[in-house]
């Protein structure tokens, strides 16, 4: 989910809850990466809203916030972003975000074969 959440493990509780901010847990994992590939796909595939933990501390239980997958998905984008470009060196590394179209899985009654356009 680019950020860290209640479903880093192996179990995915029900209900997702996402840390808007910090990154700490997984960033430290991403410094000195000559390429960083971040996979946004889940996002697309909630349809529904996110629980958004704001704040930096680390209690899981406070400052929770519902947002739509759109809106949840920007605000961790632009989290990841900040993070890129204050610890990337872009001379000497690549980022690239992958996701897959809204359409793969049937979203909107299509899918997303032969597709050419985003």
């Amino acid at each position: 989910m680019l950020t860290e959440s209640n479903s880093d493990g192996p179990v995915v509780p029900d209900g997702r809850l996402i840390r808007g901010a910090p990154m700490n847990k997984h960033s430290t994992f991403w410094k000195g990466a000559d390429i960083l590939a971040f996979n946004s796909y889940l996002w697309w595939m909630t349809g529904e809203k996110i629980q958004i933990l704001k704040g930096a501390d680390e209690d899981m239980s406070k400052d929770i916030v519902e947002m739509e997958a759109e809106e949840a998905y920007r605000l961790v984008l632009h989290q990841v972003t900040r993070w890129l470009e204050r610890n990337v060196d872009p001379k000497s590394a690549r980022v690239f975000f992958v996701t897959t179209s809204p359409t793969h899985a049937g979203a909107g009654g299509g899918d997303c074969y032969n597709q050419t356009s985003p």
